[in-house]
Order: structure tokens, then sequence, then C-alpha cells
């Protein structure tokens, strides 16, 4: 067989495809962190890192678990495609609406987002954009187009290159509330043009229905079925929401504490985990999408795989901690201090960690142990929230590196657990 052959078979088969618009998307995201940097000063990019921050855990917010739970109910009943857009289409008109409100600047004075200098409208319509994005993924991964996820990646990266080189020619485009709208709205505004047509004619499709003489058992059973989608999705929400405000409780306190330096430091550090968080969640999803519940053989050979993975997991970290370090301390810019080397190997190895015990966890959506998940999360964000607020005035290093450990750690606890509470159904 040849080479050529190879390659294309592989790359007509649809995990391929996927993991390649995937790649393309952090690529954008990436090359947008990397080159942003250099057009801001120290304080700037603290307060253009720690809105990113925001803006992820602000999608998590309003997210509301619908993605993971859409593909997990997707090949069970029709009808979620129904339901989904219903509740999607109400997500999208409350991020309209809430800059305006009352809630939304609750919301951003919860997370010190005042001291960022961006504008909040700004803000929740990036989150808008960038939620849109993962809305639209679940719903093309649910529906097997991963060639139109695919082409959306490509449009989104160029449109991000173009608007690039254009804030690169003219200084005064250089502030927060521009970069966002040029690289985090302006961008999506396809997907999100894309999405909302979906839904309507899902749901136009949907009022046309007639029903007729079994309108009783037609109602109950949408609402039967409702109630387990908006139940699992409310369980994986709150899981995500804690998780997330795990992540950015360091962020929040340096705000509070106006660091910007360490804003800078800390924030391009994170830039990286937020570039592979994008990966990582895509091939989870993934995976989710393609489990039959019912078959145990699939989920034994995928435990074992995750097993064979112990090795090359922490020999491709080293590679990648190495790699980085030499790559960062060449291309940061020169008003980050070495410590930013440091800080962003420890938040990576952190990171990979925690991306190799969550192939364990994600068995937790196939399980329903959202509850467990709920409590993991629980545990873990108190810690986190004890470390930071009680010692991050004191020894900021020594505080970094509790924290990174504390994340890991309670996700292998939580996979050990796990493993156990499936060895109990007698499942491996």
């Amino acid at each position: 067989m040849s080479i050529k052959y190879k390659i294309s078979n592989l790359l007509q088969k649809n995990s391929t495809i996927y993991i390649i618009s995937n790649i393309i998307f952090s690529f954008s995201t990436y090359f947008v962190m990397l080159i942003v940097p250099y057009y801001l000063n120290i304080n700037e990019l603290g307060n253009f890192m720690a809105t990113y921050q925001i803006l992820l855990l602000y999608i998590l917010i309003f997210e509301l678990g619908l993605s993971i739970s859409y593909i997990r109910y997707y090949k069970l009943y029709e009808s979620i495609k129904i339901i989904n857009s219903f509740f999607q289409i109400f997500i999208i008109l409350i991020l309209m609406l809430i800059p305006f409100t009352v809630f939304g600047d609750f919301i951003n004075n919860l997370v010190n987002i005042d001291k960022t200098n961006i504008n909040s409208i700004i803000l929740y319509f990036s989150t808008l954009s960038l939620l849109c994005w993962n809305l639209l993924k679940s719903v093309l991964l649910s529906l097997e187009k991963f060639y139109f996820i695919l082409i959306f990646s490509i449009i989104i990266l160029i449109i991000r290159i173009l608007l690039l080189k254009i804030i690169s020619m003219d200084s005064d485009l250089i502030h927060i509330n521009n970069l966002f709208l040029f690289l985090f709205i302006i961008p999506f505004i396809p997907v999100v043009l894309y999405l909302i047509k979906y839904h309507f004619t899902n749901i136009k499709q949907f009022l046309k229905i007639k029903i007729g003489h079994n309108n009783t058992n037609f109602f109950k059973i949408y609402k039967t079925r409702i109630k387990k989608y908006f139940f699992f999705s409310s369980l994986s929400f709150i899981s995500s929401l804690i998780y997330g405000y795990t992540l950015s409780i360091i962020i929040i306190k340096l705000l509070e504490l106006n660091e910007k330096t360490k804003l800078s430091e800390i924030g391009y550090g994170m830039t990286f985990i937020g570039i592979v968080s994008i990966f990582v969640i895509s091939i989870r999803n993934f995976y989710i999408s393609k489990f039959k519940f019912n078959k145990k053989i699939e989920i034994i050979n995928f435990l074992n795989f995750i097993n064979s993975l112990k090795i090359k997991t922490f020999i491709l970290s080293i590679i990648i901690c190495i790699t980085l370090s030499s790559f960062i301390y060449l291309i940061k810019p020169d008003y980050l201090s070495n410590y930013t080397i440091a800080y962003t190997i420890l938040i990576i190895f952190s990171y990979i960690l925690i991306s190799y015990f969550s192939m364990y966890t994600l068995l937790a959506k196939v399980f329903n142990e959202n509850f467990l998940e709920i409590k993991i999360n629980l545990i873990r964000c108190i810690g986190v929230y004890t470390i930071v607020y009680f010692y991050i005035e004191k020894n900021f290093d020594i505080t970094l590196i509790a924290v990174y450990s504390f994340i890991p750690l309670m996700e292998y606890i939580y996979s050990r657990i796990l493993i156990s509470k499936i060895n109990l159904k007698k499942i491996i």
C-alpha cells in the first residue's frame, strides 16, 4: 500500500477531519495570543490576558451544559434536536440582552472585570461569539458534518489573520475593546448567523407538525425528554462552572490586588491552557459522541488504551515543556521576565496531567456520575480558593506551585474513585 494512498485514506476519516479542524482553530487562537502581546505594554497585556481568561469562564456560565447533553442524547432521541434549538436560541437572546441588565453588572463585579478596562457589551458579545462556535461544533459533530467544522475553522483563521494585519497598520486601533471586537467577535459572525438559521429552521419545522389524535402523548414524550435533557445539562453546567471558576480564582484575585505584571506573566502561560483545552474538550466530546452505552467491550478497550498512554504522556509532557521553555525564551516580549517561562512550564505540565486523567473521568458522562464530578470539583474549588486567598500575598511562587499541583491531584483522585465505582457495577 503506497504512502499516498494511506494519507488519502486517513484524510477521509471523520476523526482526522475533526482533529485537523480543531488544530486549525487552536492555531488561529494561538496566533492571536502570540502577536497581540507585541502591540501592548505590560499593564495592557495584563488586562488583555485577564479578560480572555474571564471570557472562557463566561462561556462556561452561559453554555449551561447544553453541548455535552446534546451530544449524549442526540442519538437516543431525535426530538432532542428541537429541544436543543429552543434552549440555544434562548441562550443567544439572553446573551444579547444581559450586558444592559443589572444581572450582567453583578457577574462583572464578582470577577473584578471593571479593572480590565473592557466595555461590558464587547465582553458579552465576545462570549456570545465563542459560545456559538462551541454550540455549533456540538451540533455539527452529532450530525457528522465534519467538513463544515473544517470550513468554519478555516474561515475564522483567515478573517483573524486579515484583521490582525489591519490592526498592525493603525496604532489607534490597539485598544482592548478593539482587540476583542476584531479577534473574538467579527471572525465568528458567519458562525453565529449559521447557528441561528439552523435553529430557526428546526423550530419552524416543529411548529408545522400537525398534532392529531395523539397530541396528549406527543406532549408527554417531549415533556419527559426535556426533563432528562435539562437535568443532565444542569448537572454538567454546575460541574463545569465550579471547575471553570477554580481555574479563574488566581486571575480574579490578582485583578483584585491590581497585580498587572503577575497577570501578564500568568496570563501568558494560561494562554497555552486555553489553546490546549479547546483541543482536549473537542477530543472528549468526540469520544462521548461515539460511545455506545450498551457495549461494554468498547469501554474496556478505551480504558486499556488510556492505560497504555501513561509513559508516553509523561515523556510527551517533558518534551513539550523543554520545547516551550526554549520557544518562549525566544519569542516573548522583552517586558516579560524569565519568570514567565517557569510559570508557563508549571501550568502546561499541570494541564497535561489533568488532560490525561480527564480521559478516564469522561466516563462520568457515560455512566451519569455527574454528582461525583460535582463533589470532586467543589472540593478542588475550595482547596484552590483557600490556597490563593490565604497565601498569595505571602509567597506568590509557592502559591502557584501549590495550586497547579492540587488541581491535577484532585483529577487523579477523581479518576480512581470513578474506576472503582465502574468496577462495582461489573463493567470492567
